[in-house]
């Protein structure tokens, strides 16, 4: 990190990888197989943000990165075949590349704080993972797409003592547009959104300290719904195998009772939305937790004894 000016600074960092993946090793039905070459690779990923302290209450900041994925074990070399589905390996799989751009900016008002940020996102040869369940058993593959391009923006807010002395509210919003720009493989993927990609995601949490061991919070979750077909021409989001949205209510009630004990209570879900992520999610659930901190005063302390 370095201060250029009292009001500059520039913080600048990267990360050195080497892979390789070695002893993969596909067999068949009739006990013989293929193994699998071994392969090599390495990357540097730098990373740079410069911060520019325009007002004791206003940060303005610019950040770049630039990262790599190579791929895992299970998409180089997992292979299976069961009555549930058939998985797929592609041994010759690209390491994926993103170059990531952000302009944020931060404000403090009082006791409260604001965020805004616009972000963009290149990424090439994106590593996807496609599940067919038009046909049974169904079948999962992995597979490179040439490249993707991401824009969004992100608000965020928090705010404390509002309305009334102890409640505080903190709320985010993210929105984000996606394009597939090039597919060598299948050009009739160009053009299309990506895969697991919600265009909104939305989240806030209110929570009042009624006292200073007993805390009563509500969050709120909304999540688009987005594709799991790089044709996507999954259109029907509500159904299994589809990436649905998402409304979601939650409550929770935190009491601290005595000094190494505290009790939470609270439900998931109170609404009852049934939301599909390939699988349904879980839909009301409620829950209770005991804790005992052994780090906290005790409740009872043993006087110690004068000494001569």
């Amino acid at each position: 990190m370095w201060k250029l000016a009292p009001q500059w600074t520039l913080t600048l960092g990267g990360r050195q990888e080497w892979w390789r993946a070695f002893d993969g090793f596909n067999e068949n039905a009739l006990g013989t197989g293929t193994r699998q070459p071994e392969r090599t690779s390495s990357a540097f990923m730098p990373k740079a943000s410069l911060a520019f302290q325009a007002t004791p209450d206003l940060l303005l900041r610019g950040s770049y990165g630039n990262v790599t994925r190579f791929p895992g074990v299970t998409e180089l070399y997992q292979r299976t075949v069961s009555p549930s589905g058939i998985v797929i390996n592609s041994p010759d799989l690209k390491a994926e590349q993103a170059d990531s751009y952000e302009l944020a900016a931060e404000y403090l008002f009082g006791a409260h704080n604001a965020h805004l940020a616009f972000f963009h996102e290149d990424r090439w040869n994106g590593i996807v993972s496609q599940t067919d369940v038009t046909v049974v058993p169904n079948v999962t593959n992995f597979s490179n797409v040439g490249k993707v391009r991401y824009n969004g923006v992100e608000g965020a807010i928090g705010l404390e003592d509002i309305l009334v002395d102890g409640f505080d509210l903190d709320a985010n919003a993210t929105y984000t547009t996606d394009e597939i720009l090039s597919n060598q493989k299948n050009q009739r993927y160009v053009g299309k959104d990506v895969l697991q990609m919600p265009r909104w995601k939305v989240k806030w949490v209110a929570t009042y300290h009624v006292t200073k061991d007993l805390t009563l919070s509500a969050g709120f979750r909304y999540k688009s719904a987005s594709h799991g077909q790089l044709d996507n021409y999954d259109w029907n989001t509500e159904t299994f195998g589809a990436y649905g949205r998402n409304i979601q209510l939650d409550l929770r009630g935190t009491w601290k009772f005595a000094p190494n004990w505290t009790a939470v209570a609270g439900v998931n879900n109170i609404n009852n939305y049934r939301n599909y992520l390939f699988a349904p999610y879980p839909q009301r659930t409620f829950f209770a937790e005991l804790k005992y901190d052994f780090g906290a005063e005790p409740l009872f302390r043993r006087e110690e004894q004068n000494r001569p």
